[in-house]
């Protein structure tokens, strides 16, 4: 369910990492938050005298059930001197949705493209990661801030 590379000073070794990963194969909309974010908090070789950052990057909610457990995870790791950021994809997500259905017809029935407001259940997902920047003791941040995420 998880794969990590340890932290390290080696751009080189995490951009590899990164990409080489590739998720999948899990079926539903839900996604194994708690068991990455543990995995994380516990299994990297954090140093004991620096703060510690985890930057948050979903594209879905925690399973159901699980969310309590996030949480208290979370706030452990803010207490711990740790923060939990997180960046939101849901509106670049829907868009790119909304893009390839429009290029299947839309475009060529010469269609402007013109994205729909974010749906209900993106306004929803949106609103439990905030939550989890908010008890991290991070910040919430959209994807398309460029300047806030270059910060």
């Amino acid at each position: 369910v998880t794969k990590w590379v340890d932290l390290s000073l080696s751009t080189t070794k995490i951009v590899d990492f990164l990409r080489n990963l590739n998720a999948g194969r899990g079926g539903d909309w839900s996604e194994a938050m708690y068991e990455g974010l543990d995995t994380a908090v516990h299994n990297l070789s954090w140093r004991k005298v620096l703060r510690r950052f985890i930057f948050l990057i979903p594209g879905s909610p925690p399973h159901p059930g699980s969310m309590s457990r996030v949480k208290r995870l979370v706030q452990g790791f803010q207490s711990r001197s740790g923060a939990v950021s997180v960046i939101d994809l849901s509106e670049k997500m829907q868009e790119e949705f909304e893009r390839k259905l429009w290029k299947q017809g839309g475009e060529m029935m010469n269609f402007a493209f013109d994205p729909t407001p974010l749906p209900e259940f993106y306004k929803d997902f949106q609103n439990t990661i905030a939550l989890l920047a908010r008890v991290g003791g991070g910040e919430f941040i959209p994807f398309n801030e460029e300047k806030r995420l270059m910060r």
